[in-house]
């Protein structure tokens, strides 16, 4: 289900309208605002109306977990951290929640850990990003493996007769390489650097199709191959921090002065 999915209407994307369906009477006011543009299929899946429930509601999935979540964090969650996390499919989902929960500050600051994350949103669900990060409001650390093909999937929408709309990833890309290359390293860092032309060029080589193709790619993208590369990088990774590369201007181009007022 999660390849039908990631193929579904060949990355059609839609508006990123937040907060997700929650009435028929919302619905008609249409008064949310756009934050780029995302995924049809995710979208729907995750933001859009939903089959009837028992209390008689059809509120997206999205909102129904924000409910939740706010009930908990108003009363036995009181002072916690938000994590969202997600492999593959859930990745991206994880990524498109993350977004949903910091775009309107209930949580203070998300932290969004993904996993072979295929493409999700365009260049505007970036920018979005940039604002979120920038004001503190969201950390993203994004797990690829070399030669897994998902996360470089899909990585243009048709648009029917108009120009194609081209896919963008967010957030600080940890790559991890197979152990048995001895020539790289365990894991290098990758970041959409603010106003950086030559670091869109670097990644746009770095991050296409054919780089991820390999023999046994399918086992590039499971749970196990990520383990097992997470074990081997572990010794780099704790030399950093997530704060710490979010602080750090020349890797992202921006800084982040802003404090959030919990």
């Amino acid at each position: 289900n999660d390849w039908i999915a990631n193929t579904y209407n060949l990355g059609v994307m839609t508006d990123f309208k937040l907060p997700g369906y929650t009435s028929e009477e919302a619905e008609l006011r249409d008064s949310r605002n756009s934050y780029g543009r995302v995924h049809e299929g995710f979208y729907n899946y995750l933001f859009g109306k939903t089959a009837k429930g028992a209390n008689g509601s059809y509120k997206s999935k999205s909102e129904e977990i924000m409910g939740l979540l706010v009930d908990l964090f108003d009363k036995e969650c009181k002072g916690y951290s938000l994590f969202v996390t997600g492999h593959s499919l859930g990745g991206s989902m994880s990524t498109m929640f993350a977004a949903r929960a910091a775009t309107f500050g209930q949580f203070g600051k998300v932290t969004n850990v993904s996993f072979a994350s295929p493409y999700c949103g365009d260049q505007g669900f970036r920018d979005h990003f940039y604002e979120l990060e920038q004001k503190n409001l969201i950390r993203h650390i994004r797990f690829s493996n070399e030669e897994d093909v998902v996360p470089l999937i899909p990585f243009v929408a048709p648009n029917g007769l108009a120009p194609v709309e081209m896919y963008k990833h967010t957030g600080m890309n940890i790559r991890m390489y197979n152990a048995s290359q001895l020539l790289f390293p365990k894991c290098r860092l990758f970041y959409p650097k603010m106003g950086s032309l030559s670091n869109e060029v670097r990644n746009a080589i770095l991050n296409n199709v054919p780089m991820g193709l390999s023999v046994g790619v399918i086992s590039k993208h499971l749970c196990p191959e990520y383990c097992s590369r997470l074990e081997s990088s572990s010794e780099e990774l704790k030399k950093i921090s997530v704060e710490g590369l979010y602080e750090d201007a020349d890797i992202t181009g921006f800084s982040t002065d802003v404090v959030v007022k919990k």
